[in-house]
């Protein structure tokens, strides 16, 4: 009986130490919302157009979609501009640049399940050089409503620096020295004179002969 009271006892204690352990893999599980690959964004960004000389302009969009089953606050963005581009506008006119620094914070705020925020950045290039630069993904940073926070990082893009842009131009006649002298008027008059003088001695000629 005592034997039979002791095994139980023991199997009693086996199960409150492995309830426990369960128990906290489950707390452990969800202080961790980034646990077994899990984001609770879609995100995707894209480059237009993905070729640009010096000078030229180009677009980077960002589409965030929510895919968590609750609503997501406190969304922001973060990311830095390329030491090749320079940041000119955005979709969003009260993100601008503060004392030409490259790093760029935005607040976007609330997102609804299954809503989709969009946002345009726009960007000249400054470098003359030709080579292909990556553009890193830009940081959604969030907040569950269970108070907990962390980050979401985009896909990177490939940009193609082309240079400096060449213009051909077009075939032009020759200019004319700068240091040649108009020719002098007796000769001009000359020049337009000598063949009525010289026609009209060949008549003369002509009628002697005949004659």
């Amino acid at each position: 009986m005592i034997r039979n009271l002791k095994v139980q006892r023991l199997a009693l204690l086996f199960f409150i130490v492995i309830i426990l352990i369960v128990n906290g893999s489950i707390l452990q599980s969800k202080s961790t919302p980034q646990d077994n690959d899990y984001y609770p964004f879609r995100l995707y960004m894209v480059a237009s157009p993905e070729a640009a000389y010096q000078n030229d302009h180009f677009n980077m969009s960002l589409s965030i979609t929510n895919i968590h089953f609750d609503e997501i606050l406190n969304v922001s963005l973060q990311f830095e501009v390329h030491e090749d581009l320079e940041f000119i506008k955005s979709s969003e006119l009260d993100l601008e640049a503060e004392n030409d620094s490259s790093e760029m914070n935005y607040t976007v705020g609330a997102l609804e399940v299954d809503e989709i925020y969009l946002i345009r950045l726009e960007f000249n290039v400054t470098s003359s050089d030709t080579k292909t630069i990556t553009v890193e993904g830009i940081t959604v940073n969030f907040q569950l409503l269970n108070g907990l926070s962390s980050f979401v990082i985009s896909n990177s893009v490939n940009i193609l620096l082309k240079g400096e842009q060449v213009t051909s131009q077009s075939n032009s006649l020759p200019t004319l020295p700068s240091d040649l002298t108009p020719p002098d008027d007796s000769l001009i008059f000359f020049a337009y004179f000598l063949p009525i003088v010289m026609f009209g001695i060949s008549v003369f000629i002509l009628r002697r002969i005949r004659r």
